[in-house]
């Protein structure tokens, strides 16, 4: 039996290796399958290769590289985890390691005592998977926000929506909180702008940050109509919706549970928390097909930038009709949202 010696170019730890009497010139698919070996100290995994001028030199298996970045995203999602989720799927693992050798063992087993076990198998790891995927909520800096495997699939369309102005109506009870906190009397006839009310004498500095971060001030607010209507046959006729909002870090939760309230087919996952700023950058790393939204500047400058936008008209925004651009479709509710993207919805 032949050694040889292959320097590990992790660890630089000197791995003798019997390769045996292969033939490499007749047999290198033999030869580069037989030598498949793993470094002793730091078990990184090589095939010891055929090369002219170094018959046995050494290369990180591709498998390996992908098993290892697998398991780094893996160990970055969980690091997110809160501490009790934590600890919940370190006794999951624990549960499934148990299993996985009892089911080794199980030679002599009945078959529905096997099947009971595999069952609970799958349901571990169908629970570690959801827990970990509880992870994948794309977060604070936007331009950092990677590609979902979910674009890559032909024929599916993805759009943005932004959620205050378009899902909710946020005018109503700003002018009511900001009437009933400061005294202004202010009419919404008046309302021409998010900004327009904080220019009043009356208002506070600080106004902006203590009515968003105010818990009070988010509860009780309803889906405009034909949100709870048409959002969930846009989501089931296999169109990928995210949520694209900016909230305060305070009142950041709030979020899914008003999706969750409502019974709005919108998860954690597709929740994206960006400034207005950032919202074209979003859409152009997830690849967006329609951007929903309903602020006039950001509906101007994704147009610019040649993103198809579909802009809801509001009492307050209607400078948006005098926008020529071949990428800007004004609509008045969600039926016409509805509308519009089924219409314009490449056929297969």
């Amino acid at each position: 039996m032949a050694t040889r010696k292959a320097i590990c170019k992790y660890c630089q730890h000197p791995n003798y290796f019997d390769i045996g009497n292969f033939d490499t010139s007749s047999r290198p698919g033999g030869f580069e399958n037989k030598l498949h070996r793993h470094c002793a100290v730091c078990k990184a995994e090589y095939h010891l290769l055929s090369n002219s001028q170094n018959p046995y030199w050494h290369q990180t298996c591709a498998t390996v590289k992908y098993l290892r970045e697998r398991q780094r995203q893996t160990a970055i999602l969980i690091a997110r985890l809160s501490p009790a989720l934590q600890k919940e799927l370190q006794q999951l693992k624990q549960e499934l390691k148990k299993l996985s050798k009892e089911k080794i063992a199980s030679f002599n087993l009945p078959l529905v005592e096997l099947a009971k076990l595999n069952e609970r198998i799958r349901e571990l790891k169908s629970q570690i998977t959801t827990i970990i995927d509880s992870a994948k909520v794309i977060k604070v800096n936007a331009n950092q926000i990677t590609p979902t495997p979910e674009k890559i699939k032909a024929k599916k369309l993805i759009i943005v929506c932004d959620v205050d102005g378009v899902m909710r109506d946020i005018i109503n009870p700003l002018v009511d909180y900001c009437n009933s906190r400061w005294h202004l009397n202010y009419d919404r006839k008046n309302f021409v702008g998010y900004d327009s009310i904080f220019d009043h004498p009356k208002m506070p500095v600080d106004a902006k940050k203590t009515i968003f971060s105010d818990i009070n001030f988010w509860q009780g607010r309803t889906p405009y109509l034909g949100v709870e209507v048409y959002l969930p046959k846009i989501i089931a006729n296999g169109i990928i919706t995210y949520a694209c909002t900016h909230q305060d870090q305070a009142v950041e939760h709030l979020v899914p549970k008003w999706f969750k309230q409502f019974n709005l087919p919108i998860t954690e996952d597709k929740i994206i928390f960006a400034k207005p700023e950032e919202k074209i950058a979003v859409c152009q790393r997830l690849n967006t097909d329609w951007l929903v939204e309903d602020n006039p500047q950001t509906v101007l400058q994704a147009a610019q930038a040649g993103l198809k936008v579909i802009a809801v008209i509001r009492p307050y925004n209607r400078e948006i009709l005098k926008f020529k651009s071949e990428f800007i479709f004004p609509v008045k509710n969600w039926k016409e949202i509805y509308n519009l993207i089924e219409q314009k919805r490449p056929t297969v």
